[in-house]
């Protein structure tokens, strides 16, 4: 497609919506989405800052900053039981099951 013509198709298409209006709501659900997936981030980066004193480290990557931020505190302390079985466990093969697992969530 010629640049001139995409350029005339996204100008009208403005100028439609300057006249028309367009609805916020999936801007402020797009918003919001970021907002929570920033605030998960945080919780993740205070939880592996204070938890270092007792061995406890998360992964920051998208898998758990949405864990975190959509599901909060209590889809995050559910979550948590999860990790320690992985590296706790006392029956090798399930660790190891477990862990491959894991890795192939948290690896982004």
């Amino acid at each position: 497609m010629e640049p001139i013509v995409l350029v005339s198709i996204i100008g009208v298409a403005v100028f439609i919506l300057m006249f028309v209006g367009a609805s916020l709501k999936p801007v402020k659900w797009i918003g919001n989405g970021a907002i929570r997936l920033v605030l998960g981030a945080v919780a993740l980066f205070l939880i592996n800052l204070f938890g270092n004193l007792a061995g406890i480290h998360m992964p920051i990557n998208l898998f758990t900053a949405s864990i975190a931020g959509f599901l909060g505190i209590p889809g995050f302390s559910c979550f948590l039981p999860f990790i320690f079985s992985c590296f706790h466990s006392k029956n090798r093969s399930t660790n190891i099951f477990l862990k491959k697992i894991l890795l192939d969530l948290l690896t982004v």
